[in-house]
């Protein structure tokens, strides 16, 4: 389920390019329980805006719950 919602999410907002460069969201995985912690991996992670990052937040907290604390982590696929 999760990694539909991040298709979803790219789908409806795609990812800035960075430098001439496509930056990809791979996959997410959840990696804490409490608060929840999503990690998702991307080629070119810290080169994701801020921006970015608060609507992949805010759409999480769609599904999840608002007033519940996401934490969000990208990852360089290895």
């Amino acid at each position: 389920e999760l990694n539909r919602l991040l298709e979803d999410i790219k789908e409806s907002h795609h990812i800035p390019a960075w430098h001439g460069h496509h930056v990809k969201l791979y996959y997410a995985t959840q990696g804490r329980m409490s608060p929840p912690e999503f990690i998702i991996f991307s080629n070119y992670p810290d080169t994701i805006p801020a921006s970015y990052k608060r609507y992949v937040t805010n759409r999480l907290q769609e599904v999840i719950g608002y007033g519940v604390p996401i934490r969000l982590r990208f990852r360089k696929k290895s």
